[in-house]
C-alpha cells in the first residue's frame, strides 16, 4: 500500500471515529439534560446503549423518509441479495436523489433532542 492511501485510509478511519465519539458525547449531554448525571455506572452504561439504539433507528428512518418508495424497494432487493449490494444501492440511491445525510442527520438530532428531553417547538 502507497503512502498515500495509507494516510487516506487512516483519515477516514479517524473521521469515522470522531463521528462516533461524536455520537457518543451527544448522548451524554442528552442523559445529563435529562438529570442522569449521577445514576449508577452500569445503569449509565445501559441507558447510553439503549438511547445510541434509538438515535441511531430515528436518523435511519429520517434517512429513509426522505427515499421515494419506490427506491426504497430497490434498496430493499438489493439488500435481500446481500448486505455489500444493500448498501451500495443505498448509497447510489442516495448519490441520485442528492440526499444531503449532513443536514437530515442534524435535523434528525435536533429533533430527538427535542422528543427525548420533552421541549415542545414554539
Amino acid at each position: 500500500m502507497d503512502e498515500n492511501h495509507q494516510n487516506t485510509t487512516q483519515t477516514s478511519t479517524d473521521n469515522q471515529l470522531s463521528n462516533e465519539q461524536l455520537i457518543g458525547q451527544y448522548i451524554n449531554m442528552l442523559l445529563d439534560a435529562r438529570g442522569l448525571k449521577d445514576v449508577d455506572a452500569d445503569t449509565r452504561k445501559e441507558l447510553f446503549n439503549e438511547l445510541r439504539v434509538k438515535l441511531n433507528d430515528y436518523i435511519n428512518m429520517a434517512l429513509l423518509g426522505e427515499i421515494p418508495e419506490d427506491q426504497l424497494n430497490r434498496i430493499e432487493q438489493a439488500f435481500e441479495t446481500g448486505v455489500d449490494e444493500g448498501q451500495k444501492v443505498l448509497n447510489d440511491v442516495i448519490n441520485e436523489l442528492g440526499i444531503s445525510i449532513e443536514e437530515i442527520t442534524t435535523k434528525a438530532l435536533s429533533e430527538f433532542r427535542n422528543l427525548y428531553l420533552d421541549i415542545k417547538e414554539q
